[in-house]
């Protein structure tokens, strides 16, 4: 057996061997193409002309799937496909570049030109022109300005906020120049640089793109059109009352419509009061129309707490308005901080009024006996020997007959008080941390009973301690410490209120007089409000009706701000704001009349009624900055004017 015959018999015994295996996997047949080139002599084909065999049918047999490898595409074909493809792609890519260098050309030639200064005051207002110039050969349809501006612009006035603009330009022809102006406001800090967007929006003919020229440019603020100014101490004690002196003040060369003052306060400082009444909090005022170099000054008084060698800062902003938080600053114009350090002084001198620790500043009624009580405070580790403490008063609204100075000595002539080992034997000698009391009472005038019209009446107490320091060493140290305390009288708000039956033109009473039982009789009620000293604002006169009394709604003179409210049973006169010295001289007095119905009881036969109870005044004394209040006598049946020996007030059957 040669070689061919005998590798035929190997391959039919691995048949015959994969055929009875159990493990055998069954193959399908892969059927080539026949190569005619190969045997042109042979049928390419087994099946009859009037059949058409399928390549891929399975056998339901055999369950063997016959795959027939498909002819391939022709090269010519795939060539030509290729072909088209890139011929396509190539005209896209020349249009998009034809387009684009056309875009790019154009941008190129449209020149963009800002004439206007480099820096500009805050606030100030500021001019610049804007020259665009098409150098291209193209038009420029449909272009526009397009300003982007950043936070703190304003309109030249100051009194709107601008972010965005647009001015529009219209077609340029080919070497057209256009020439804009905008005038805006630029609000910030000192040294700020703004940034302004600008870009020309333009179409090119035939193309529904829309294209752009970019042309950002910087102003450097300058002077800020407001600052603030802080005066004040560098040094004070823990527990002192310090005052901070507030100038804000226009650089702007117009009006600034409203701005904002913040405050900072530090950690330790309690705020006592301030000359101009915060509008927001006690560190938020409202500063409208502020006119070129005008001034606005405000005092903060406070009251500053913190250990030996500390520091305490203060610091203040001022800027605009949030337009959604009015409270809060929206573009900061100037910022302002002021460095107080705080030392523990040798001597404490305090002056308490009526038991409270007053500080610098204490209010007081007209009028009034209140104490007065010295506190001298050895802060040392030393003995302190022969102190003496003088006590100077300034002031028209001290009342001198009214002095009573315990543990000292009152001079009249100098309007002076005196403090020392003679008068107080706990003066001879104090021991550190040693704290020794004089307490003593002073007395206001009464501004009402004198008829007295005195604007922001207040006592100044001058204080002087000296002493003598005994160090360990046995040396022998001078010391002298001086304070300033300050009385403020608060204004003096009263209330008249009579009974002015059948008195009153335009108010027509009814009913019997005496009054009757379960019969209405009608009473014509006069308030009248006078204000001595200080300007005082929401002044509200309340009084409570009982429930046997009615409102009749009649109120003369007209239009006056005047409500009762039937759950409360209270009539509340709003008089609002009240300048100072009414009631006073030939100023009147503020007047209302009303009419209240009685319909009295049985069992208030034989007695006079009560018409109106818990009558009181109150408002908001601006000098002092504080609320005032003053309570005031029930009104009965009475009649003013009119003796009541004669009984005319008393209820009959």
């Amino acid at each position: 057996m040669n070689y061919f015959d005998r590798k035929k018999t190997q391959k039919i015994d691995a048949l015959e061997k994969k055929l009875y295996s159990k493990n055998a996997k069954q193959e399908g047949d892969i059927r080539k193409n026949f190569d005619k080139r190969r045997y042109p002599e042979l049928d390419d084909d087994w099946t009859p002309n009037d059949q058409v065999h399928d390549l891929e049918k399975v056998d339901e047999d055999e369950d063997l799937i016959y795959e027939v490898e498909k002819p391939k595409t022709g090269l010519f074909w795939s060539v030509l496909s290729i072909a088209v493809l890139f011929f396509l792609g190539s005209i896209i890519y020349a249009g998009y570049v034809l387009l684009d260098t056309q875009r790019n050309n154009v941008l190129e030639d449209i020149s963009i030109n800002v004439v206007g200064p480099s820096s500009v005051g805050s606030g100030n207002r500021l001019s610049v022109d804007i020259v665009v110039q098409n150098n291209s050969k193209n038009t420029l349809e449909a272009a526009h300005l397009v300003f982007e501006y950043p936070k703190g612009t304003r309109t030249p006035d100051m009194r709107e906020e601008i972010a965005r603009d647009r001015i529009v330009l219209g077609n340029m022809e080919p070497g057209s120049v256009i020439k804009r102006t905008i005038d805006i406001a630029l609000l910030g800090e000192n040294g700020e640089t703004k940034k302004i967007d600008l870009k020309v929006e333009y179409r090119l003919p035939g193309s529904l793109a829309l294209f752009n020229k970019f042309k950002p440019f910087e102003i450097v603020l300058s002077q800020p059109p407001v600052q603030v100014l802080v005066n004040a101490l560098e040094k004070t004690s823990s527990g002192q009352t310090i005052d901070i002196n507030l100038t804000v003040k226009s650089n702007s060369s117009s009006d600034i419509p409203e701005i904002l003052l913040v405050g900072n306060y530090p950690f330790g400082f309690k705020f006592m009061s301030a000359s101009v009444k915060p509008n927001y909090g006690n560190d938020v005022w409202v500063i409208k129309n502020l006119k070129p170099n005008e001034s606005r000054e405000i005092k903060v008084t406070g009251q500053i707490e913190a250990q030996d060698r500390e520091q305490r800062v203060f610091r203040f902003s001022i800027g605009t308005p949030k337009s959604e938080n009015v409270e809060e600053i929206s573009v900061v114009l100037n910022n302002v901080s002021h460095i107080v350090l705080i030392e523990r002084p040798f001597l404490d001198l305090q002056l308490v009024i009526d038991n409270q620790v007053s500080g610098a500043i204490a209010s007081v009624q007209s009028g009034n006996q209140f104490s007065a009580d010295v506190i001298f405070v050895n802060n040392t580790n030393d003995i302190i020997r022969d102190v003496e403490i003088d006590l100077f008063f300034e002031g028209i609204a001290l009342d001198k007959a009214g002095m009573a100075i315990r543990g000292g000595f009152y001079s009249s002539f100098e309007n002076r008080a005196s403090f020392n080992k003679d008068t107080t034997e706990q003066l001879t000698q104090v021991l550190p941390r040693q704290s020794v009391r004089l307490s003593n009472t002073f007395k206001t005038i009464d501004l009402f009973s004198n008829n007295r019209n005195m604007t922001n009446p207040e006592i100044k107490i001058s204080s002087i301690v000296r002493g003598r320091r005994i160090r360990e060493s046995g040396a022998d140290e001078k010391i002298n410490q001086e304070n300033l305390f300050i009385v403020r009288v608060l204004s003096d708000l009263h209330l008249s209120t009579k009974n002015n039956r059948g008195k009153v033109e335009g108010i027509s009473d009814f009913g019997p007089i005496p009054p009757r039982v379960d019969l209405e009789t009608s009473y014509s009620i006069n308030w009248s409000v006078s204000n001595s000293t200080n300007e005082m604002e929401n002044v509200v006169v309340s009084a409570r009706l009982p429930s046997y009394v009615r409102f009749s709604d009649i109120i003369v003179p007209t239009g006056q701000n005047i409500s009762y409210d039937q759950y409360s049973r209270r009539i509340n006169w709003n008089i609002g704001n009240l300048t100072s010295g009414v009631g006073y001289g030939n100023i009147q007095p503020k007047t209302i009349n009303f009419q209240l119905v009685l319909r009295p009881s049985i069992s208030q036969r034989g007695k006079g009624a009560v018409l109106l109870d818990q009558i009181n005044i109150s408002g908001f004394d601006k000098f002092n900055q504080r609320t005032v209040t003053k309570n005031f006598d029930d009104l009965d049946t009475s009649i003013f004017g009119r003796s009541v020996s004669d009984y005319h007030h008393f209820i009959t059957q």
